[in-house]
């Protein structure tokens, strides 16, 4: 399980996800997992990873970005 979150991580890392200077990208990719998973208030996930409200969206929002880009370089579109 460790070694596929490293993998993914590492690209979408590649992808333009980054370290911020309150929150590394793991975490990020942690709480948007969560969020995807289990679907969880945004207060829950901000009490449970100890950051704001607003840093759950925008990291979130980021991730996000950075899995729209890698979908756009493995699915391709049948014409």
């Amino acid at each position: 399980k460790q070694r596929v979150f490293l993998k993914l991580l590492n690209t979408l890392k590649s992808y333009g996800l980054k370290d911020s200077h309150w929150v590394k990208a793991e975490v990020a990719l942690g709480m948007s997992l969560k969020i995807l998973g289990h679907n969880p208030s945004q207060r829950s996930i901000a009490a449970e990873f100890q950051v704001a409200q607003w840093t759950v969206t925008t990291k979130f929002s980021d991730v996000i970005n950075a899995l729209c880009c890698l979908h756009s370089d493995i699915v391709s579109w049948k014409r």
